[in-house]
């Protein structure tokens, strides 16, 4: 599963950091934000462009959605899930841990670059 793998990715990053003794709770943060990310971008495109509602416009709604998937991430990752997926990767080669840097690094540099791109894009520009 993909989101196994990016818990595990940023699990290792995490070890690496400053923020080593608060691991879970660091990772839960960081997928529980990029998600919420996500969601935003795939909310304000589609508002753009189908002219839906969207839904972040009340800051604390935003703050409240982020840290509920923040909690929920935190909640499905419970330690016995945790040690599964650490033991699933952990065999993994220098060549995957490669890949997989690379992926992880593409999949978070993306996510935040398009806040910009939905930010500056105007619906029917590309129609010229």
């Amino acid at each position: 599963m993909i989101l196994d793998y990016l818990y595990y990715k940023l699990h290792q990053a995490t070890l690496k950091g400053s923020l080593k003794d608060v691991v879970t709770i660091a990772v839960a943060s960081y997928i529980g934000c990029l998600a919420a990310a996500n969601l935003l971008v795939l909310n304000a495109f589609l508002s753009k462009t189908i002219n839906i509602p969207f839904l972040f416009s009340n800051k604390t709604l935003a703050g409240v959605f982020c840290l509920g998937l923040i909690v929920v991430t935190k909640i499905y990752y419970n330690e016995t899930r945790i040690e599964n997926v650490l033991k699933k990767h952990s065999n993994e080669s220098k060549k995957q841990k490669i890949k997989g840097n690379i992926f992880v690094s593409l999949y978070v540099a993306v996510s935040f670059l398009l806040i910009f791109v939905v930010a500056f894009f105007k619906p029917g520009q590309l129609n010229n």
